[in-house]
């Protein structure tokens, strides 16, 4: 009995893979955090700005009595509990609480990027996926490159993906009959909309699947639907920019900061970035495939970046990564799979499931394009926006045989190239990093 428990829970990929995915981020995130500017400067990966939610996650507030309009409740819900939990140490030794401090902080997404992990194993579980098709999505999310990078990387978009596979777990529970408490609904999208102000919209969706789902048990028209929708996503909204302003106005007290404009607003820096239709439209179809493996990622400079940090001019000589879009034979072979992979998983969707969840799905894998218009340079940043959704689409599987062998040959072969592609991937970035002290230390000898 005792061994057949064991036996059981080493089979459940909802636990081991999430385990060892979790380990693996987390020593990634002390290899960066070993480089002098990984966690030190603007945009060494993909345009993040890990520096800034490093020290966010450290000091627990954006910047001292003001409200960050983007990221409304991001720096209390994660600095607040570390600061908390590692104050005590602070009477035995202050670096000792610091250096804890700090491990927290860059736990942070590894621990985000595993709980992710589990909740999308859980919802196929739900949705009656078989174990070895669990594992092979579990395998294909936790080694792709979005993962790999946010899950590492202390940045706001592990959480935001953390977000979208809540939600993505919720409509399972609800496709599949398991009651969905409304607390978890609220505080859930308390947690989404406090991390990111663009997770409003996937909060809206949620509710508005919800209530359709539930039209014809609670006799509401459309109409309904829409207004109930607005006013909680409204409710929602309001509840965490009120949550914010009592926390900053607490700190403005504290720290007697009461002189300072209330609100930093981030929408300066929305227009910033323009693109084409064009470039809008190719990145709906390129995202997904993106976030899984990027077909090549080039090192540039610092100062050929679309905006670089004119900040620290010291800075601009050092590399950055960001990704590329290579036509190769192994890009192409990787959108063939990922074509032929979603294509029998979305049959699956319209054939076995309500058009609704489909529908809404799509409606946010095209809205998160728009926000790479304004919100950033490289589309790469918003990779783990579209990858739960899209390995959810994946999933599921057809009634029939042929088309079964066809999804999980195609799923198969996907795997198989994320892993030679992805290991390249993170052999650059590993060897552009470990080249980075070298090139501070001739730099500062006059080599």
């Amino acid at each position: 009995m005792f061994k057949s428990s064991i036996f059981s829970r080493l089979s459940n990929p909802s636990l081991v893979v999430p385990v060892f995915a979790f380990l693996g981020y987390f020593a990634l995130a002390h290899y960066w955090a070993a480089s002098p500017y990984v966690l030190h400067q603007w945009d060494t990966f993909f345009d993040a700005d890990a520096n800034k939610y490093f020290e966010w996650f450290i000091q627990g507030r954006p910047d001292l009595g003001r409200v960050e309009a983007l990221h409304p409740l991001l720096a209390q819900m994660i600095g607040w509990p570390i600061r908390l939990a590692t104050l005590p140490l602070g009477w035995w030794s202050t670096a000792v609480m610091l250096t804890t401090r700090n491990e927290f902080a860059l736990a942070i997404c590894p621990f985000a990027a595993a709980f992710t992990l589990a909740l999308q194993v859980k919802a196929l579980a739900l949705l009656g996926c078989s174990l070895l098709r669990q594992w092979l999505m579990a395998l294909l999310s936790s080694l792709s490159l979005a993962m790999l990078v946010f899950g590492s990387l202390p940045e706001q978009f592990a959480l935001s993906g953390l977000a979208v596979s809540g939600v993505l777990y919720m409509m399972a529970r609800e496709i599949a009959g398991v009651h969905i408490p409304r607390s978890w609904i609220f505080v859930g999208g308390l947690a989404a909309v406090g991390v990111v102000m663009s997770n409003l919209v996937m909060f809206a969706l949620l509710v508005l699947f919800l209530g359709i789902r539930r039209r014809s048990r609670l006799h509401s028209r459309y109409q309904t639907i829409v207004f109930r929708t607005a006013a909680y996503t409204g409710l929602v909204c309001a509840t965490v920019l009120i949550l914010a302003g009592l926390t900053t106005w607490a700190e403005r007290v504290m720290a007697d900061k009461e002189d300072r404009p209330i609100m930093k607003s981030g929408l300066n820096s929305l227009f910033l970035f323009k693109k084409s239709l064009v470039d809008v439209a190719s990145q709906v179809i390129l995202m997904p495939i993106q976030a899984m493996s990027p077909s090549q990622l080039q090192v540039v400079k610092i100062r050929d970046l679309p905006f670089p940090d004119q900040r620290s001019p010291a800075v601009l000589d050092n590399p950055a990564i960001i990704s590329g879009s290579r036509l190769s034979p192994a890009s192409i072979l990787m959108t063939i799979l990922f074509g032929a992979a979603i294509s029998v998983g979305v049959r699956s969707w319209l054939t076995l499931s309500p058009l609704a969840l489909v529908l809404l799905v799509a409606l946010w894998l095209m809205y998160v394009p728009i926000l790479w218009v304004y919100s950033g340079s490289d589309p790469f940043l918003f990779s783990l926006h579209v990858l739960p959704p899209i390995l959810f689409l994946m999933a599921l599987a057809p009634r029939e045989r042929i088309w079964r062998i066809a999804q999980r040959a195609s799923l198969l072969g996907l795997l198989a190239s994320c892993v030679v592609q992805n290991f390249d991937n993170i052999q650059t970035m590993l060897m552009t990093v470990a080249d980075n002290p070298l090139r501070s230390a001739q730099h500062r000898s006059g080599i």
